[in-house]
């Protein structure tokens, strides 16, 4: 089963999902109900402290934040 999390201290309130095959998801940033994913670069990422750093990784990255 997929874990969500929201990083804190974001102005936005942006919700991740992690998924079974340790993939980052951010919800709903392109539209209500996508899903962008964010960790294309790592797959089987199960550790969620991990997960948390690289989705702030990749959203600095991409512009988002």
């Amino acid at each position: 089963m997929a874990t969500k999390f929201k990083l804190k201290g974001l102005d936005f309130p942006y919700e991740f999902e992690l998924d079974n095959d340790g993939f980052i998801w951010l919800m709903d940033y392109e539209m209500k109900g996508s899903k962008t994913n964010l960790g294309q670069t790592e797959g089987g990422i199960k550790d969620l402290k991990k997960a948390e750093k690289l989705a702030l990784e990749m959203i600095k990255g991409m512009g988002i934040i």
